[in-house]
């Protein structure tokens, strides 16, 4: 199983793990091997996509995973996909076994690194490149309509409890990860994507019309309608025009 460090309070819990990571190659002149993990009940200057602000109010998910570049038997594109799913199905347990509202929690996944609830987005999957490990993290971008996980959960008493919750969560997220990875280091590369494309799918929301990309600014590119995912990754979409 992957280490997993929880701290109270971090600048970014993506500088955090570059620290670490680079703290433990220069005392043993080696690259770290094995996954570990950096989550925080706060996280105060946070980075998304396109010089972005990664932020969310204290006791969301902030968590970066590190994971050794030679470890990942799939081609890096990927590895959004995979991670992106593994969020949805625990935020969709988590859901499930932690509210106590009729209302339905719709989870579905966006290409390529958002999950959202009812449409809206709760988190994100940015991956990153420290001396070979590719890093993932999760949180919401400022400038984009998001929401806030523990805005579904109506049975949380206390901010303890939320707290203790994300670690849960985190947890889960991490070991699932974890897991997987030591399972296709016996797959061939093609049969290890192909399960990926296959799972993340389920997720999806194919045929419904969206904005693969919007900026801060309000203004977008235009609507497209996702038809399936290429085998490394891309997303084969069908526009108003009714091209490909």
């Amino acid at each position: 199983m992957a280490s997993i460090h929880y701290l109270p309070s971090v600048d970014s819990t993506q500088d955090e793990a570059r620290r670490l990571l680079q703290s433990s190659t220069n005392e043993s002149n080696k690259t770290q091997k094995s996954c570990f993990a950096i989550t925080a009940t706060e996280q105060l200057k946070g980075r998304g996509t396109s010089g972005r602000d990664w932020i969310g109010r204290k006791g969301n998910v902030f968590v970066t995973i590190c994971i050794p570049s030679d470890s990942v038997t799939i081609m890096p594109t990927l590895l959004p996909l995979k991670i992106g799913s593994v969020v949805a199905q625990h935020v969709q347990h988590f859901l499930s076994s932690s509210s106590s509202s009729s209302l339905e929690k719709k989870v579905t996944v966006k290409w390529p690194n958002d999950v959202l609830i009812n449409g809206g987005k709760v988190a994100g999957i940015g991956i990153n490149v420290a001396h070979a490990p590719p890093i993932d993290s999760e949180g919401r971008n400022k400038g984009r309509i998001s929401s806030c996980l523990f805005d579904y959960i109506s049975s949380l008493e206390n901010e303890e409890e939320g707290v203790t919750q994300s670690k849960e969560l985190v947890t889960q997220i991490v070991n699932t990860l974890s897991e997987w990875i030591d399972t296709t280091q016996h797959l061939e590369k093609d049969v290890a994507s192909e399960c990926v494309i296959a799972e993340w799918s389920q997720w999806a929301e194919f045929g419904k019309e969206v904005i693969l990309r919007d900026e801060p600014t309000g203004s977008s590119y235009a609507s497209v309608k996702p038809i399936r995912v290429e085998p490394d990754g891309r997303l084969r979409v069908l526009r108003r025009d009714g091209k490909e």
